[in-house]
């Protein structure tokens, strides 16, 4: 695509998730912008980018999304899993995890809200998601399925 289509493509993109999320959308937004770099300066990018995508040989994905300044925890990121638009969602943050246990205390018939409702959702893993369809995350490809569990297991020992 050339610039005009993407940028048009980003504000579609945008106005969408502004509809859908309102002030979750601007939280997600901020911590996407806040580690943002001019693109002369490509060589840093990496190390401040807010998303990284990680995927494994089996195809197992999972984002690591920098955390904000301020927070309780002293964490540099939380870890969020997404697994396709009707399935599960999980973010390490606790605001998620309040969120998901006051959605699963407020069930409508048998089923929770699922995060598309704005349910369980929360600016981590909007902003993977955003990241990924604007393409402004770091993919990082592991070679060996045991390297994907092992950095895993280690983002749920943090969260002990």
């Amino acid at each position: 695509k050339n610039t005009s289509e993407k940028d048009t493509h980003f504000l579609e993109i945008l106005e969408v998730a502004d509809f859908l999320f309102g002030s979750l959308l601007d939280s997600a937004l901020v911590l996407l912008d806040s580690c943002s770099i001019p693109e002369d300066d490509a060589h840093s990018c990496h190390r401040r980018t807010a998303v990284r995508k990680v995927s494994d040989s089996s195809g197992r994905v999972a984002y690591f999304v920098r955390a904000t300044a301020g927070g309780k925890k002293s964490r540099s990121e939380y870890l969020c899993l997404m697994n396709g638009p009707e399935s599960s969602y999980y973010c390490s943050c606790r605001p998620f995890y309040e969120r998901l246990r006051h959605a699963s205390n407020t069930r409508v018939g048998s089923s929770v809200q699922r995060p598309s409702d704005g349910g369980a959702l929360c600016k981590h893993l909007l902003a993977a998601k955003m990241a990924t369809l604007l393409d402004h995350c770091l993919d990082t490809s592991l070679e060996t399925e045991e390297r994907f569990v092992q950095m895993m297991v280690q983002s749920a020992v943090l969260d002990l």
